[in-house]
């Protein structure tokens, strides 16, 4: 009797721990997509096949942007700092994040070394709900070209927005 009472407690517990224990395996829960984490952070290290070209660019949680055009240089820590971002700003790169649905992807990507710049691809590191991953996506990846284009934009990087003129 004692034996398949333990038994029957262990399968209650089985049923209420499991679920938990499966959910905890998956990325962080996500946020409010119109609003950033206070640690949302982006990095991406863009091969010269993307729209646009090779390029290199770091958005701090603090909003500092940091944009290098061409193949990422190993010899420094961050692209130089290109503009420090409002807090519409970073809502708008995060919606774009969330849109475009690389925020759910990417915690289901083989984990990368942020350091690593692809031959073919993009490095991509997201920080996010306490939570951080770098992946390697494919060149013909559209979720990368979408935040490339936002990114630049913001930056004054391209010809559809560049800054205003006195």
């Amino acid at each position: 009797m004692i034996f398949r009472r333990a038994i029957s407690n262990l399968r209650v517990v089985a049923l209420v721990t499991g679920p938990l224990l499966l959910a905890s395996c998956a990325g962080p829960a996500l946020h409010d997509p119109s609003h950033p984490p206070p640690d949302f952070a982006l990095g991406m290290a863009v091969d010269a096949s993307a729209p646009g070209g090779a390029g290199w660019y770091v958005l701090d949680p603090d909003g500092a942007l940091h944009v290098g055009i061409g193949a990422r240089h190993p010899d420094h820590a961050l692209p130089p700092l290109t503009k420090q971002l409002t807090a519409d700003e970073m809502a708008q790169v995060w919606k774009a994040t969330c849109a475009t649905g690389l925020y759910d992807a990417i915690w289901n990507l083989p984990q990368a070394n942020e350091a690593e710049t692809p031959a073919h691809g993009s490095n991509i590191f997201l920080a996010a709900g306490d939570a951080r991953r770098a992946a390697i996506l494919p060149e013909s990846d559209e979720r990368v070209a979408v935040l490339v284009r936002e990114l630049r934009a913001i930056a004054w990087l391209t010809p559809e927005a560049q800054p205003p003129t006195p």
